[in-house]
């Protein structure tokens, strides 16, 4: 991949083509420029986007509580999709590392969405920085058990 990165962020890392469909999108919207990257979705305009950025890297967040034993594995092997044995073995390791007390493991594995349908086999990006920022995104990664220890 040749090409930097497109941040989204940063409109002026858009390619060309992107940047005319978001602002034919916005023309026919009310929100701002600013606003239509994370906004205004439309099947059609993102469909259309898609395309020509399927070649080209895009600049995405990913935010989850980490031992420092996973930062290795995760630096050599990626990211892993979202999965009930994933659920089950990083609790192992934050319970043998000390991170959380066994009852805490207990609860955890109860209440984690690993098996759950709308997330099985997906990995969850924000696209924006703004996304990081948001109180609701310290809430869930600021303790183990993130939006499912949360009720969400």
């Amino acid at each position: 991949m040749t090409d930097p990165a497109i941040d989204l962020d940063r409109p002026a890392s858009w390619p060309a083509e992107i940047q005319s469909l978001v602002s034919e999108a916005v023309q026919q919207s009310e929100l701002s420029e600013h606003e239509a990257p994370r906004n205004a979705s439309p099947p059609a305009v993102m469909n259309q986007v898609a395309e020509p950025v399927n070649d080209l890297g895009l600049r995405l967040y990913h935010g989850t509580r980490l031992p420092a034993r996973e930062a290795g594995g995760i630096s050599r092997d990626g990211l892993a999709p979202t999965s009930a044995d994933l659920a089950r073995r990083r609790l192992a390791s934050a319970l043998e590392e000390g991170t959380i007390t066994a009852d805490e493991a207990a609860a955890l594995e109860a209440s984690h969405l690993g098996d759950d349908e709308w997330r099985t086999g997906r990995i969850f990006f924000a696209t924006s920085r703004l996304a990081l920022a948001d109180p609701a995104f310290a809430a869930v990664t600021e303790r183990w058990g993130g939006d499912a220890a949360l009720g969400n």
